[in-house]
């Protein structure tokens, strides 16, 4: 519930404006297909069954790939959930900046999230959006399970280091509207570049929660990541939880 006991409104900003060049494909990432439809239908249609109550769901797309990829596919994608789509930036970060911006004013909340990433644990989306109402930002992460090596010189080990307390970032990623907003404008003042948006709303000041994660939600952008999505997808449709 949003601070005025109604429910809060959601808005969704997928990023699809990424050019995938580790995936080795002439088609961008999101737009390639897994069981017959892009990966960004799939991300889509997972948002709409597991939060309803999402308002809008804008969809950043690279001005590039709209008369292509995007105009064969566009019936599918808005019949998966978009309701627009907004063209991004020479960055993500400015991408994710285009999106905000163009989100309704009556969000309470913006959840930000990658297009290839297809299987996120939906109670997982839904505890950072009730976080991220109360802190002001929430985002997925998991506890970083392997051993950390720091390269030294001739890649030679330069040191272990202690993974004790670290994460990985995942996406969703949940914030107030205000509050990412304000961020973002922040770093657009400032300058620089940062790894993800909970990054820019650390460094302006504001309160980020971690919220369980999990292994499954992976990002869709090599080969491998492909075949390993083909198979989650499948146990889903046997009924298998993801």
């Amino acid at each position: 519930m949003s601070p005025d006991k109604r429910p809060a409104v959601i808005s969704a900003v997928v990023v699809a404006a990424g050019r995938g060049r580790r995936m080795e494909s002439k088609v961008p990432k999101a737009y390639i297909q897994l069981h017959g439809l892009p990966i960004l239908c799939h991300t889509l249609m997972r948002l709409q069954r597991h939060l309803p109550s999402l308002r809008e769901i804008l969809v950043v797309v690279n001005r590039e790939d709209r008369e292509g990829v995007l105009e064969r596919w566009q019936r599918h994608i808005t019949a998966a959930g978009a309701t627009s789509f907004i063209d991004g930036g020479e960055s993500r970060q400015e991408s994710v900046k285009a999106g905000v911006e163009a989100t309704t004013d009556a969000a309470d909340l913006i959840l930000i999230h990658d297009a290839v990433r297809p299987f996120f644990p939906p109670e997982g989306m839904r505890q950072a959006c009730r976080r991220a109402l109360q802190l002001g930002g929430a985002i997925l992460a998991v506890p970083l399970a392997d051993t950390l090596k720091r390269r030294g010189l001739e890649d030679l080990v330069g040191e272990t280091v202690d993974r004790k307390g670290l994460y990985l970032g995942q996406t969703p990623q949940v914030f107030r509207r205000e509050v990412i907003l304000a961020s973002i404008r922040r770093a657009t003042g400032v300058g620089g570049r940062v790894t993800d948006d909970a990054q820019l709303v650390e460094e302006a000041g504001y309160k980020v929660a971690l919220v369980p994660g999990s292994t499954r939600n992976i990002k869709i952008t090599t080969p491998d990541d492909l075949v390993l999505a083909r198979g989650l997808l499948a146990v889903e449709e046997e009924g298998g939880e993801a």
